[in-house]
């Protein structure tokens, strides 16, 4: 049976996030040292973004807005997770995917749970997504959630 210790949750409090959530919370009950980090990220970017030509996105926040929802998404998560689960919350800001690989590759986690947005053929292939770009890019196995 495969066993994972350091598992990454990135979370933005979507239904899908909380699926990802609560599929991550049943296999750290299952197992005797496992623990969760929560990520929860905010957006720091300009109206359009690139990242290695590969995912393009247009902002939907103002640049200047003061929208901090990273905090909100961890106080969400910390209210789903029951007690005697090991688990740490970390809060940054940037690029998601760049951020999500950064983390779980030079953190050297096991796995990681995220949500899928569910975007249709069309807007996938031309917008791509944050749980695409993070299936290409971190080594670790990658657990999405529907």
């Amino acid at each position: 049976m495969l066993h994972f210790k350091k598992i990454l949750v990135p979370f933005d409090g979507s239904d899908h996030a909380k699926k990802a959530l609560t599929q991550a919370i049943d296999l750290v009950q299952n197992s005797e040292d496992a623990e969760l980090c929560i990520l929860a990220i905010n957006e720091d970017v300009t109206a359009v973004a690139v990242n290695n030509l590969e995912r393009v996105y247009i902002n939907p926040q103002p640049t200047l807005s003061k929208y901090d929802p990273a905090n909100d998404y961890i106080t969400m998560a910390k209210k789903m997770i029951p007690e005697g689960i090991k688990a740490n919350y970390v809060v940054k800001t940037g690029d998601a995917g760049i951020l999500i690989e950064d983390m779980a590759n030079h953190e050297h986690f096991d796995l990681v749970i995220m949500g899928s947005r569910g975007l249709g053929i069309f807007t996938g292939l031309l917008l791509g997504s944050v749980s695409n770009y993070t299936l290409s890019h971190v080594e670790c196995p990658v657990f999405i959630i529907k």
